[in-house]
């Protein structure tokens, strides 16, 4: 019988701990019990959580007299187990930020569906992001919303789907009349007007960034301090993670993501594939919450995962000249640089996750059919491209910015119809230089300056970084 695991089950739970349930004084990570509790809605949908402590011992070889060796002394334990489940378009805010490490303000934003730019606006173009205001002129009151971004979405093969998106003023909730109507242009020069033919109700947009700081404890710095969002105390990466067994649950605290991979191969859906490292592990029998465990909102089932015919991969030069590629595989990775060293304060343990060294960043993905031979050219002059990955359901979205890339490996192989891997390497892009910021990413404003961040559009009203 295939993954017989009935019986078994995990929760997930952020260490919330912007003034409590912090660690002990000082931010130790092996200090102190910070196990969250997981009675309520934690449960974690799950293809693999790992259990494992992997135990360091020495061996002795003193000369005793006897052709006999002592067994082995144990000298430390480390727990490092890998953690994987399919993505979500909803319920994930929680494990997206334990894995990007920061979570930008959240913006709330209204979409509208329309037909092609030439139609919708009166002026037959897309009007520049944030500076041109609209005014629903049919409502009681004056409704303005800004426009931000232009989005298309590949339906079927040659038929496409236009939605826009805008900001609303404060208060407002939706445009009159619904579900169709016209936006007044407000501002100059007042004339490109826009048809719209359905709408969506007011939806947040988080934008997730890798921290360049730290996978610890630590103070918020003065920007993250100047967010809107903001919570006075400390920023914690961690959380509580558990796994139940009969008749006892397996519970990880202090746990912090050491690295994911996001997947996806046709037809499949998307995987995130991971690690966690923790400074002990408990068996609770006598507490256990396991029967208490219930599946958050957006994990009930399958229906907000991402599956293969809602993604889409785009590479340019810049974003103006982005060319949507047929792909069969896509992948991205985020390693953090963390060291897993044993101290004399961890005594025997030995994973302490200090922060040094680099972020690693990496794309990958398959053209289904190779028929030009533009990305060898990319290749072979190492021209600096932008990619992004989008994933869309009705109005939700995931997408995945990457800011400076150079395809490092291209060329079609003899498989099939002859494919065309891609392999991209992602650097560092200084905010001067992040062409993504002054076009579609206009209404947010970036910290870290993170070679990649993901963008993420659901009714979910909550920053998780700031979770009491």
């Amino acid at each position: 019988m295939a993954d017989p695991k009935v019986l078994q089950g995990a929760a997930f739970r952020l260490n919330a701990g912007n003034t409590v349930n912090l660690p002990p004084s000082g931010g130790d990570w092996l200090g102190e019990d910070t196990f969250m509790a997981l009675a309520g809605a934690y449960m974690f949908p799950h293809f693999s959580i790992g259990n494992a402590v992997n135990v360091e011992t020495e061996e002795d070889n003193s000369v005793i007299g006897r052709a006999f060796m002592s067994t082995p002394r144990m000298t430390g334990k480390m727990i490092d187990n890998p953690i994987s489940c399919y993505d979500r378009f909803e319920g994930l805010d929680d494990y997206d930020y334990w894995n990007w490490g920061f979570c930008n303000d959240l913006k709330k934003v209204i979409v509208f569906k329309g037909a092609d730019p030439a139609t919708a606006f009166v002026g037959g173009a897309i009007p520049a992001a944030g500076e041109l205001a609209y005014e629903d002129a049919t409502a009681g009151t004056p409704q303005i919303f800004t426009f931000v971004r232009h989005e298309t979405t590949k339906t079927e093969p040659g038929v496409e789907e236009h939605l826009y998106v805008f900001t609303p003023d404060t208060g407002v909730t939706a445009p009159d009349p619904t579900p169709a109507g016209t936006l007044i242009q407000t501002s100059a020069p007042a004339t490109n007007n826009f048809t719209y033919t359905e709408h969506s109700v007011v939806l947040e947009e988080k934008l997730f960034e890798i921290d360049s700081l730290g996978r610890q404890l630590r103070e918020y710095t003065t920007p993250e301090i100047a967010m809107d969002d903001y919570v006075a105390g400390k920023k914690n990466p961690f959380a509580s993670v558990a796994k139940r067994f009969t008749p006892y649950d397996m519970e990880f605290d202090n746990v912090v993501s050491s690295g994911f991979t996001w997947s996806t191969s046709a037809p499949g859906g998307a995987k995130l594939e991971g690690n966690f490292l923790s400074p002990r592990q408990r068996r609770n029998s006598t507490t256990q919450s396991s029967p208490n465990w219930t599946l958050p909102d957006g994990l009930e089932n399958n229906r907000s995962v991402p599956f293969h015919h809602q993604m889409q991969f785009w590479i340019g030069t810049d974003p103006s000249s982005l060319e949507c590629l047929g792909m069969t595989e896509l992948s991205y990775e985020v390693t953090p640089p963390l060291e897993k060293i044993q101290t004399t304060k961890s005594g025997l343990s030995l994973a302490e996750p200090y922060i040094e060294g680099k972020y690693t960043v990496g794309l990958t993905g398959t053209v289904g059919r190779h028929s030009v031979e533009t990305y060898q050219n990319y290749r072979d002059l190492q021209t600096l491209v932008v990619a992004k990955i989008k994933m869309s359901q009705g109005y939700n979205v995931k997408t995945v910015y990457f800011k400076e890339c150079n395809i490092i490996a291209s060329g079609p192989d003899d498989t099939n119809v002859a494919s065309e891997p891609l392999q991209m390497g992602v650097g560092y892009a200084r905010a001067a230089d992040d062409q993504w910021a002054t076009t579609e990413l206009t209404n947010h404003t970036q910290i870290h300056e993170s070679p990649a961040v993901m963008l993420v559009r659901s009714p979910s009203s909550v920053n998780p970084m700031f979770k009491e």
